[in-house]
């Protein structure tokens, strides 16, 4: 994926990492979100971009990771409270160290109720994903499972515009082991 005009009807290099580094205006996120949920090759180039960066930044997280735990043992020592919990991370249940959780792309922040889609990376030897809706408080408004990495919400859904909601996508691997994209939180906006 390079130019445009190239390639057209798919996303440019500087859209991509533009939207991957969150700089992009409301409108021009829905635009690609959109694009996203309806164009494999391009999830696909996200989700390979999106790994490459992962590893890129692995060595600070590795460092910052190292300073963080070690300030919390201090704090735990010298208060003698409960372990202060990790920053959240996209989880990884049954799976061997060193496998990513599942790409969560959207939505996240503001979100129009409009053609609201929820849509993730794919992962390697899946069965079937499973995508859940909640709302702020944690009650189940919604669920879908299925094979594809894009879920529309049907109208039938009731959500109100400022009001914060959660959703997560499972992965079932071949093997049983389960990859999450982890809770992600969005806002509706009129």
């Amino acid at each position: 994926m390079t130019d445009s005009t190239d390639r057209p009807n798919h996303l440019t290099d500087s859209e991509m990492a533009r939207y991957l580094d969150r700089r992009v205006s409301l409108e021009e996120r829905d635009r690609i979100e959109d694009h996203l949920a309806s164009c494999a090759e391009c999830r696909e180039h996200a989700l390979g971009t999106q790994q490459v960066l992962r590893r890129a930044r692995r060595p600070r997280m590795v460092a910052a990771g190292s300073a963080l735990a070690a300030a919390a043992v201090v704090l735990i020592w010298i208060a003698r409270v409960e372990p202060i919990s990790e920053p959240s991370v996209p989880q990884v249940r049954g799976v061997a160290l060193g496998n990513a959780g599942l790409t969560a792309y959207g939505p996240t922040g503001d979100a129009r109720r409009e053609g609201l889609r929820f849509v993730w990376g794919s992962a390697p030897d899946v069965v079937s994903y499973r995508l859940s809706l909640t709302s702020a408080d944690g009650a189940q408004l919604w669920s879908q499972s299925g094979v594809d990495t894009v879920a529309s919400l049907p109208r039938s859904v009731g959500l109100r515009i400022g009001q914060r909601y959660l959703w997560v996508a499972d992965a079932v691997t071949n093997d049983g082991s389960t990859r999450s994209t982890g809770l992600r939180e969005f806002s509706l906006i009129p």
